[in-house]
C-alpha cells in the first residue's frame, strides 16, 4: 500500500465528487491518483509552456526634448504591474515612467538638454538580498539606482546614484 501525496486529498478540494480514494489490489499511489484524476506532485510543478512570439514587441515611448538649452526632461523610477506575455499575470516591474522597456531620446547630435531621474522605487527590496556581498552589506540601501544611457556623452560630475 502506498502514501497518497498532493493538496487535493487532505484539502477537499475533491470531497464530495463520489471519488473513491482506496487504492485497487495491486495499485501504487501514483496509479489510483491518475484513476481519480488526481495529479502527482512532479506533474503539478511542471512549468506551464508559453507560446513563443504571440505577443507585439514593447516599443519604448520616445521624448523628443526642446530644442532649447535648458531643456529639462523628469524620468519617474518606479514599479508597476505589467503583462509580458498573454497567458501570465502581470508581472512586477521597475522600470521609467511606467513603462519597460524605457524610453527613447530622440534628440539631434550635440544638442544638449537635461534630465532629471527622480527614484520613486520601494526602499525594501522585493527579493532577498545577500549581504554578503561586496557593496549590499548591511547598513547599505536595499534600493539604488544607476542611470545608463547608451550613446550619450555624459559629464561625470552630473551623474548621481540614488
Amino acid at each position: 500500500m502506498g502514501l497518497f501525496t498532493g493538496a487535493g486529498l487532505f484539502s477537499g478540494a475533491h470531497a464530495g465528487r463520489g471519488q473513491n480514494w482506496r487504492l485497487e489490489e495491486g495499485e501504487g499511489s501514483v496509479e489510483a491518483m491518475h484513476r481519480t484524476g488526481m495529479k502527482t506532485s512532479q506533474e503539478a510543478q511542471k512549468p506551464k509552456i508559453l507560446m513563443p512570439y504571440v505577443d507585439p514587441l514593447p516599443v519604448p515611448a520616445v521624448i523628443r526634448p526642446a530644442q532649447h538649452a535648458d531643456s529639462l526632461v523628469q524620468i519617474r523610477m518606479r514599479e508597476f504591474h505589467h503583462k509580458v506575455h498573454r497567458d501570465l499575470p502581470p508581472t512586477r516591474l521597475w522600470g521609467y515612467n511606467g513603462t519597460w522597456p524605457g524610453p527613447t531620446f530622440e534628440v539631434r547630435r550635440g544638442q544638449a538638454f537635461s534630465v532629471k531621474w527622480t527614484n520613486e522605487l520601494p526602499t525594501k527590496h522585493f527579493l532577498l538580498i545577500d549581504t554578503t556581498i561586496h557593496g549590499a552589506e548591511e547598513g547599505v540601501p536595499e534600493v539604488r539606482t544607476v542611470v545608463h544611457v547608451h550613446g550619450a556623452k555624459v559629464l561625470p560630475e552630473t551623474t548621481k546614484s540614488g
